[in-house]
């Protein structure tokens, strides 16, 4: 299932990617997650037991509601400019952020 059949199932909503605003990678967990803004196809916002509390959220809802790292995501899309690469070692113990544009991307 592709990003939009996922949002479909999980939100009951229709969505169009618009484009790359970020990818975050944990190398401690291996795991690497790309985060993409969509537009919303008219439609019903539908709570399932995938998304229990869904609804429409402004960035201090987001502060507060979803945990650090989810935050930071949701956040750095709302933003205008280039995609966000950021990289987090534990074992570094260290955060490193860039932006497209300087990644050579």
């Amino acid at each position: 299932m592709n990003g939009a059949g996922t949002v479909r199932e999980e939100t009951g909503l229709n969505v169009d990617p618009v484009a790359l605003a970020g990818v975050y990678k944990n190398t401690a967990r291996g795991i690497i997650s790309l985060v993409i803004p969509c537009q919303v196809i008219p439609g019903q916002l539908t709570e399932t037991d995938k998304a229990a509390m869904a609804g429409w959220f402004d960035s201090t809802d987001v502060q507060e509601l979803a945990d650090e790292a989810h935050a930071v995501r949701v956040l750095d899309a709302l933003l205008d400019g280039m995609p966000a690469i950021v990289t987090f070692d534990k074992y570094a113990e260290k955060t490193s952020i860039m932006y497209a544009a300087s990644a050579g991307l």
